[in-house]
């Protein structure tokens, strides 16, 4: 049986606010992985997706407009980003 292909992508966050693109406690990332079925990591000037093609090739667009939204300082919330991910599956 084949194992599922994990891969990996940056998108780059720089000039976002990063207390509003993660959340209190990482909530929005938190959320972002429940909906997308990927792991999401910020590190630097980076939010991470890494997990089957599939899954990233849907969370790419949700997390662009989250990182767009942080720059523009747009609030939103874990009801926004479920909003999000539902148009975009």
């Amino acid at each position: 049986m084949n194992e599922p292909t994990i891969i990996q992508h940056r998108l780059p966050s720089e000039g976002a606010d990063y207390l509003l693109l993660a959340g209190v406690n990482d909530a929005h990332l938190q959320e972002l992985a429940r909906q997308t079925g990927c792991r999401v990591i910020l590190r630097g000037d980076y939010l991470i997706l890494s997990g089957e093609l599939a899954d990233v090739e849907r969370a790419i667009p949700v997390a662009q407009k989250l990182i767009d939204m942080a720059r523009l300082q747009t609030p939103f919330g874990v009801d926004d980003i479920r909003r999000l991910a539902s148009n975009a599956g």
